[in-house]
C-alpha cells in the first residue's frame, strides 16, 4: 500500500501555505501595476519578498504535482 496520507497531508499544507501567498501576490502584482521596471526590480531585491515568491511558486507547483 502506498503511502497516501502523506500525499494528502503535504497537499492540506500547501493549500494552506498558499491562502495567504495568494493574497500578498495579487495585493503586489496589483502594486506593481503602477511600478516603474526599475521599481520592480527593488521589489525583487528585498528578500523578503523573493523568499515569499520562492515559496509560492514552489509550493504552487508542488501542489499541483500533487493533485
Amino acid at each position: 500500500m502506498k503511502n497516501y496520507s502523506i500525499k494528502w497531508l503535504t497537499q492540506r499544507v500547501t493549500a494552506t501555505l498558499l491562502l495567504p501567498l495568494t493574497f500578498w501576490f495579487i495585493y503586489s502584482a496589483i502594486s506593481m501595476s503602477e511600478m516603474e521596471y526599475d521599481e520592480i526590480i527593488i521589489f525583487f531585491k528585498s528578500y523578503i519578498n523573493l523568499l515569499l515568491f520562492y515559496i509560492m511558486m514552489m509550493a504552487m507547483l508542488l501542489h499541483s504535482k500533487l493533485g
